[in-house]
């Protein structure tokens, strides 16, 4: 952010020595046009003293011309006349003088003679006048042709000249006033831009200031890239080691395991706040948080976070991204990536158990099967999944378990080493118990089946329990609480016939040993809701104490209350699970009937 704000404080300052260049250019051009239109005004108000001397110097001009003409006229006038007057002398010069008598005829013609002539040049000094007056009247009517000429010119050019002098002087006024305002704004602009400069130093020391924790900041950035790297490589190393420790449904609920799980769930979710993280991690990362997820009851965020882990493990079988594991763990990791995909689905699978969506649990669980035909742990859950699920028959579920026993027995004689066949046993007397809760005699009808009560067989449920009980007996390490409290739990309905020195009490005890033993070191409030039930249900089967199993009794409804809502919990009595709300019923039924006094 501190980059963005120095380049921003940049660009300001060029918008305003932009700004300061532009102002400067507009002072320029007002100052331009300000002598433009002076001087437009000054030709304006000199140009009328010009035309006016113009015009004086046409009309004189023009009267010159007219005097000459007259003096030229009035000469050639005076000339014809004095030559006019010169014959008349002469004619009477020599009317005077005497003369020889001369014949009266000779007389007459001489003075018919002189008299045509003296005509003749009347005439011709009357048509010289006449045709001198004639120019003359022509000169004086061209020479006032002129002056209406000139004057219907001076006069329109006097009114065009003073209308556009308005418009002009009405577009200067507004220009004027324009560049005026404009001024104004600039001048006000230039007192801002003044008051800005101002600040110009503090601006720099701050830019200094920003550079400097620019480069701080992104010497930061490159030691908070390397921190990054190398906790996504410690992520990433982590997560493949935890895989390597094999944390299966029962050992999540161990507090040791659930702080691991919760500490590298705050880790991941901790890198992914920084930054994007998701092509980063490889697919242990999201298995061990969908874990964590599973194991504080967060089933939707666990299905999710598996299904991504899913992805990346069947890309990473095609295509490894190896940079996304420890170099240590790049030779030999996609060994165990193929058991962690048959993991993801197995764990999907009891995540949506856990939340009584059925279906897609076994569609799972078959999809951990078609990888893994050996994960047995999927094969039981399966079983378990079918008989909760109301919409597969009975019938086909007791098929089932037939042929997956007789897997299971030829793979426990097959196992090589005493660890793979206690493991063996282990899954083997979860999958007994479970084919056993088939045919318990239920002392609370289920709701959802309609075809239990055909299929209930006392024998049966006590064969296959028993059978739970003794595969894991040789082990003292192994907790037997489900198998001795099932055992019990069909001795007692079988009847005294079948006791032998073992009677329900015994295997009630023996099951209320292991259960107390649980409870104290499982704080998983899910499991507490069934430990805390099971022991209710052995202190009110060992002495009848009611206000002992209702102590646990209502420790089992306050753990019930923990859990999330959506959860499904199991019944040790319905041998189904059930939501809080129908396992709260059942609580009330079974404290109103069994720790009333009826036995």
């Amino acid at each position: 952010m501190d980059e963005l704000q120095i380049e921003n404080r940049l660009e300001q300052l060029d918008r305003k020595l932009n700004i300061m260049r532009k102002v400067g250019q507009l002072e320029q051009a007002i100052e331009q046009v300000n002598q433009t239109s002076t001087s437009s005004s000054k030709r304006e108000t000199q140009s009328p003293s010009r035309i006016n001397r113009w015009m004086l110097f046409i009309v004189i001009t023009l009267l010159i011309v007219f005097v000459l003409s007259m003096m030229f006229f009035y000469r050639t006038f005076e000339r014809r006349l004095g030559d006019l007057e010169s014959d008349v002398q002469v004619v009477n010069t020599s009317l005077n003088q005497p003369e020889e008598l001369t014949p009266i005829d000779e007389i007459s013609r001489s003075l018919d003679a002189r008299l045509t002539s003296l005509e003749t040049l009347q005439e011709a000094i009357v048509s010289t006048s006449k045709g001198a007056l004639e120019q003359m009247t022509f000169i004086f009517t061209i020479v006032a042709a002129f002056f209406g000429l000139f004057s219907l010119y001076f006069a329109y050019r006097q009114i065009t000249t003073e209308n556009n002098r308005e418009v002009h002087d009405a577009e200067m006024r507004s220009l004027v006033a324009s560049f005026h305002n404009n001024i104004n704004t600039i001048s006000s602009l230039i007192n801002t831009l003044e008051q800005s400069y101002d600040y110009r130093e503090k601006v720099e020391n701050q830019l200094s200031e920003m550079q400097r924790r620019a480069a701080s900041l992104e010497k930061s950035r490159d030691e908070s890239d390397i921190t990054f790297t190398n906790r996504i490589a410690e992520l990433n190393a982590d997560a493949v080691r935890l895989f390597k420790t094999e944390i299966d449904r029962a050992a999540l609920s161990r507090e040791e395991n659930r702080r691991k799980l919760d500490r590298f769930a705050n880790r991941m979710n901790s890198a992914g706040t920084i930054r994007e993280v998701e092509n980063l991690l490889n697919p242990f990362c999201y298995y061990l948080r969908g874990l964590h997820n599973i194991a504080t009851y967060q089933y939707e965020l666990a299905i999710s976070d598996l299904e991504v882990a899913h992805k990346k493990g069947r890309v990473d079988l095609v295509d490894p991204r190896l940079i996304n594991y420890a170099e240590h763990d790049r030779e030999n990791v996609m060994a165990i990536v193929e058991d962690m995909v048959v993991s993801c689905s197995h764990f999907q699978g009891v995540g949506f158990k856990n939340l009584g969506r059925y279906e897609e649990s076994r569609k799972k669980f078959q999809d951990a099967l078609e990888r893994d035909p050996s994960h047995y742990q999927s094969r039981t859950y399966l079983l378990q999944v079918m008989y909760f699920d109301s919409n597969v028959s009975l019938a086909t579920i007791e098929s089932e378990y037939d042929k997956v026993v007789e897997e299971f027995e030829h793979a426990l004689n097959s196992a090589s080493s005493l660890d793979e066949r206690k493991k063996m046993r282990k899954i083997f007397s979860v999958l007994k118990v479970n084919q056993g809760n088939m045919y318990l005699r239920k002392l609370i009808a289920l709701s959802a089946r309609s075809d239990h009560k055909e299929f209930e067989n006392r024998e049966k449920a006590l064969r296959y329990y028993q059978e739970a009980y003794d595969y894991i007996k040789p082990y003292s390490d192994v907790s037997n609480y489900v198998a001795a409290f099932s055992v019990a739990q069909a001795i007692e309905d079988v009847g005294s016939s079948v006791w032998d020195e073992r009677s329900p009490t015994y295997f009630y005890q023996e099951s209320l040993r292991s259960l107390k033993k649980r409870v104290a070191e499982d704080h998983d409030p899910l499991y507490s809701v069934l430990l805390y039930y099971m022991i209710a249900i052995c202190e009110n089967k060992i002495d009848g104490e009611q206000s002992s199993a209702g102590v646990f009794l209502s420790q089992a409804r306050h753990s019930l209350k923990e859990v999330p809502s959506n959860a499904t919990c199991f019944s040790p009595i319905s041998k189904v699970r059930l939501s809080r709300n129908h396992l709260l019923e059942e609580m009330d039924r079974f404290e109103e009937a069994f720790l009333g006094g009826i036995r």
